[in-house]
């Protein structure tokens, strides 16, 4: 990742193609006053604007600040809407928010390593099926790694980028990560939930969603090496 020399206003990304491929129609689907312009992608290269700002600690965010991602969260989700969803590598399409969850937890038990993990999911799973299995709202587009260093605050206010694990899912698996992988206190997550106007069943459905995100996230880091990251999840 850097940034072209003579184009001092340009980031230059380079990667496996398709998953540079994905992110450049992730980040064009958002648009420009959520995500990063992108001025060119081709072969395994992004070209996209730079951002005049950095991350934050979202922990630490005042009333307003959360509000206000709270607002482009729901500007996010609000971008795009589908009669089902689901990720990139599965066969098929859920139909339902509830086989969305099913396949999610699908997903965790197929990198499960031993009992021990395999009882985490379970539980975590059934919180989430349990909370969606009257769900009647729709998928929405989803940024996918709402982690804080892809949360670039500047002038205007925060902007999102990488978008390489965006879907069509449910909108409370997005805020449940944003939430829980940034270990945000109450009074953040108040913030954030009142700015994207989230109502008792999104909101239902982020607490339930909570600790598979957490279970999901742990695997992730423990897969790629970063066993600190997974213990702490």
């Amino acid at each position: 990742l850097t940034r072209p020399h003579g184009s001092p206003s340009l980031v230059r990304k380079e990667g496996d193609r398709t998953t540079i491929a994905r992110e450049a129609r992730g980040a064009r689907r958002a648009g420009p006053d959520i995500a990063a312009r992108v001025v060119h992608h081709g072969d395994g290269v992004l070209t996209s604007e730079w951002i005049d700002g950095a991350p934050r600690c979202l922990a630490q965010l005042g009333s307003d600040d959360a509000i206000a991602l709270g607002v482009l969260l729901r500007q996010v989700h609000d971008r795009a809407s589908s009669a089902s969803g689901g990720i990139p590598q599965w066969p098929s399409r859920a139909r339902s928010l509830s086989a969305y969850a099913r396949g999610r937890a699908r997903d965790c038990r197929a990198r499960a390593r031993g009992d021990a993990e395999l009882d985490l999911i379970t539980r975590a799973a059934s919180l989430v099926t349990g909370a969606t299995g009257g769900a009647s709202s729709g998928f929405a587009f989803l940024h996918g790694d709402l982690v804080e260093d892809n949360i670039i605050w500047g002038p205007a206010g925060p902007v999102l980028v990488d978008w390489e694990f965006w879907r069509m899912g449910d909108p409370a698996e997005d805020i449940a990560y944003l939430e829980a992988l940034n270990d945000v206190p109450p009074d953040v997550s108040a913030g954030i939930r009142s700015g994207y106007r989230a109502g008792s069943g999104v909101r239902q459905r982020a607490d339930a969603w909570r600790a598979l995100v957490l279970v999901d996230a742990a695997m992730w880091h423990r897969d790629h090496g970063d066993r600190a990251s997974a213990r702490a999840l």
